[in-house]
């Protein structure tokens, strides 16, 4: 496994785990005043996100040459995560822990995002 493809598996495996964390998370804090439920909704739909992403990033890392479907797939997730994220904003009134957990869910999408494209161009050069 390349040094590319460790760095893709790490960073899926952490948004897999950041996942799992974000799903028990949204449904055991309690919302707080004036924060509407689908701002707890947003979260747990980004943390869903992450760990879909987490899985098939994870599965992809061990054969590189599925890299370039990933990077598509990555692509999407993460634009919905953001859009998750401002929902949450939006109707949290505010940046609240809810917003919190899906800004983290975006940036670990992105990252996984990142490391695909440099995966496939590593395969292209190669």
């Amino acid at each position: 496994m390349t040094a590319e493809s460790k760095r893709l598996k790490v960073t899926c495996l952490i948004s897999l785990f950041f996942g799992v964390a974000g799903i028990f998370c949204s449904l055991m804090l309690p919302i707080e005043i004036g924060v509407s439920v689908f701002a707890q909704l947003s979260a747990l739909a980004a943390s869903i996100l992450s760990i879909v992403l987490g899985i098939h990033g994870a599965r992809a890392a061990n054969l590189p040459s599925r890299a370039k479907g990933l990077r598509s797939f990555a692509l999407v997730i993460s634009i919905l995560a953001c859009g998750a994220f401002v929902f949450a904003v939006y109707k949290g009134h505010g940046f609240t822990y809810f917003a919190a957990m899906c800004l983290v869910a975006t940036i670990l999408d992105l990252l996984v995002t990142i490391f695909a494209h440099v995966v496939k161009r590593a395969l292209d050069r190669a």
